[in-house]
């Protein structure tokens, strides 16, 4: 019997999806998470918010990065590798300070690859304090090398204790369930296609509640939408239609 080439094997891993998914969130009263989708979908981009998120920036020795600059080394915009029947996971989780809401883009992740999008890069702190002296040897590229940590250092997050020095008592955090990936502020914000050219394409489908399908497929061009918190069975004819207009070979339902 001849062995299986591993891109056939993959094409049926369900815990390795072809695609990345951005959710999006109330950003304040006014700004609702269905309000950002809409900016996403009219502007096509999503825009680097500069909010640190990178596990550098809580230690004292990102104390010698340039205040002007902390965004550029510390933030970046975030998707998942959540497999698509999974979303409603990272949905409606109590004592979370990000609610993430179901309204997002679901990208083609061979696209985004292509555009500077990297997998999260993970330290285990569980034994407390185990990652700081790591953290701090790795912030020391911000005078060294600091066009490389402009790109590294926004990929840099830990799970377990918290890290630096002003961390609460027993502070702990864990997202690593959550298959982060991201893309550092130093390749600005990341505009993408969804044209009906299979080529030009960066989006599968658009995550919105069943209610507001109709509203969001009307004003996006035929781009398909689904609701994230119900069964990918319900879909199962738009999402196999629209798996033949974009040739992916993965199985999506």
């Amino acid at each position: 019997m001849d062995k299986r080439k591993i891109q056939d094997i993959l094409h049926f891993r369900k815990d390795l999806p072809p695609f990345l998914v951005h959710l999006t969130k109330d950003k304040d009263k006014e700004k609702k998470a269905k309000d950002n989708l809409i900016g996403i979908l009219d502007d096509k981009k999503l825009k680097q918010s500069g909010e640190r998120i990178s596990s550098i920036g809580f230690l004292t020795d990102s104390s010698t990065i340039n205040p002007s600059e902390k965004k550029e080394f510390l933030s970046a915009i975030c998707v998942t590798e959540t497999p698509l029947e999974s979303i409603h996971c990272l949905i409606d989780i109590q004592g979370r300070q990000v609610n993430l809401e179901p309204y997002g883009v679901v990208f083609l992740k061979e696209r985004l690859k292509e555009k500077n999008f990297h997998p999260a890069l993970y330290f285990n702190n569980s034994n407390e304090g185990h990652s700081d002296p790591i953290l701090k040897a790795i912030g020391t590229l911000a005078s060294s090398a600091p066009d490389e940590a402009k790109k590294f250092f926004p990929l840099v997050t830990t799970f377990g204790h918290l890290v630096g020095p002003s961390k609460p008592s027993g502070g702990w955090q864990d997202f690593y369930w959550e298959r982060e990936w991201r893309r550092p502020f130093y390749y600005g914000d990341f505009s993408f296609s969804f044209s009906e050219n299979p080529k030009n394409n960066d989006v599968f489908c658009g995550l919105c509640p069943e209610s507001e399908i109709d509203f969001f497929e009307g004003k996006s061009s035929g781009l398909p939408f689904i609701d994230p918190r119900r069964p990918l069975s319900w879909y199962a004819q738009k999402l196999i239609r629209r798996r033949k207009v974009l040739n992916i070979e993965h199985s999506v339902v």
